[in-house]
């Protein structure tokens, strides 16, 4: 669905007979499954596929911290317990400082046992595994930092793809994106330009705007969701959804809007196509960091008190 708040514009894009396609995703299963649907739909035109994957980061700091473990192991029985005693007040003092009510920890516990992906498991496992019997790919894993490297660019012109297809992940630098032989594009679980950033979803339903809960695909810029426009859709709404589906589904409605983009691209006779520039001035982009405990407990609120449905009730009376 084209924005109908923005005016239109048109890119003219380079003339070619071999569109191909590069994806670069994280490594959850949303974006498995993004992968996977854009190349059950576009075949040999996917040249490669690259997850952004830090979890060999993460066990070399295990391992570094298993090495600091085992050397402490020799420190004095003594010292240890004095160690420890200290570690203890530490740890009860922050519990003091961070839940200054029972109220407060008990929200905590339960915001740390919401699980994405277990939500994740029960919307897409079966499709993914579906999408897998059928589909031979395999992505190759990468460091996120490594797609900021001479090493990744010289890849990427190796592989001299048309359409350089992102979710998740970092920023992408100028150098890499004007590279791409035909165009870059991102899919944006939000609704640009007034939601950009991280957790844009979280942020639309603190602020309690239904009309903001929408998927965005764009040009793909340096500045975070900030591209133009190619397509932009909001997610229907149950009253019974959660944080964590309303969420996962807007993804997926991310990855249909892109194969939208993508057929429109490669079927394109003109090699125009619409786009729909943002106002840098319009909205706001969201840090990871924002999205705080505060934030978290106010959105749990909100559902636990029924917000959702009531509301959803009331636009449909309305």
């Amino acid at each position: 669905m084209y924005p109908h708040d923005i005016r239109r514009e048109y890119l003219y894009l380079p003339p070619s007979e071999d569109k191909t396609i590069v994806l670069v995703t994280g490594k959850e299963l949303r974006h498995r499954r993004f992968a996977l649907r854009i190349i059950e739909s576009f075949g040999e035109r996917v040249k490669g596929w690259y997850e952004l994957d830090d979890s060999f980061r993460s066990l070399h700091k295990a391992t570094a911290l298993s090495s600091k473990l085992s050397r402490l192991e020799k420190i004095p029985s003594f010292a240890r317990d004095v160690a420890k005693y200290y570690r203890c007040r530490g740890l009860k003092a922050a519990v003091r400082k961070s839940a200054t009510d029972i109220s407060d920890l008990l929200y905590r516990i339960r915001l740390r046992s919401r699980s994405l992906r277990r939500e994740e498991e029960k919307l897409f496992a079966k499709e993914i595994a579906r999408l897998e019997k059928k589909i031979d790919m395999q992505a190759r894993k990468i460091e996120t930092e490594y797609v900021h490297t001479d090493d990744f660019r010289e890849e990427i012109r190796q592989l001299d793809p048309y359409l350089f297809l992102t979710l998740g992940g970092p920023l992408y630098k100028s150098a890499l994106i004007e590279s791409i032989r035909g165009v870059a594009i991102n899919q944006h679980a939000g609704s640009s330009p007034r939601f950009k950033g991280s957790n844009t979803i979280h942020w639309a339903l603190y602020h309690r705007k239904l009309e903001d809960i929408a998927s965005t695909v764009h040009l793909t810029v340096s500045a975070a969701d900030a591209g133009a426009i190619l397509r932009r859709s909001t997610v229907t709404l149950h009253p019974d959804d959660s944080i964590e589906s309303i969420f996962l589904r807007t993804v997926a409605l991310g990855t249909e809007l892109m194969i939208e983009v993508v057929e429109e691209i490669i079927d394109s006779n003109s090699q125009k196509i619409a786009i729909f520039p943002q106002d840098s001035k319009d909205g706001r982009s969201y840090l990871d960091s924002e999205l705080n405990f505060p934030v978290r407990k106010a959105l749990l609120r909100d559902f636990d008190s029924g917000w959702l449905r009531e509301e959803l009730e009331r636009i449909r009376r309305f």
